[in-house]
């Protein structure tokens, strides 16, 4: 807070400070989580664990979510096995219509 209120010229830290370190402190905390190593004891947990955490920052349509968490490098047949995992448990659906995957 001392180094933003100095950054913005003033000498007191008032309410725009406070208001302006909270939301950079959840900024921070949200890019740590998105990118924060996967810890997971097989290729296919760690699948299921980036499928949700790319779908924590919103709904993508299918080819958006292969290549958001790089299918290609563990391959096609893990990433829609996690997929089916994942439908499977309810913790994603699918809408057809859309052709969108959403996190519950």
């Amino acid at each position: 807070m001392q180094l933003l209120a100095i950054n913005e010229q003033k000498s007191l830290i008032d309410e725009e400070i406070l208001d302006k370190v909270i939301k950079l402190s959840n900024w921070q905390l949200a890019v740590r989580k998105r990118f924060d190593p996967v810890d997971a004891d097989s290729q296919m947990a760690r699948m299921e664990e980036k499928i949700r955490r790319v779908l924590d920052s919103g709904s993508k349509k299918k080819r958006d979510l292969r290549r958001a968490v790089h299918a290609e490098r563990a391959g096609i047949w893990f990433f829609e096995t996690a997929v089916t995992n994942l439908e499977k448990s309810e913790e994603i659906s699918y809408d057809k219509g859309t052709k969108i995957y959403r996190k519950h």
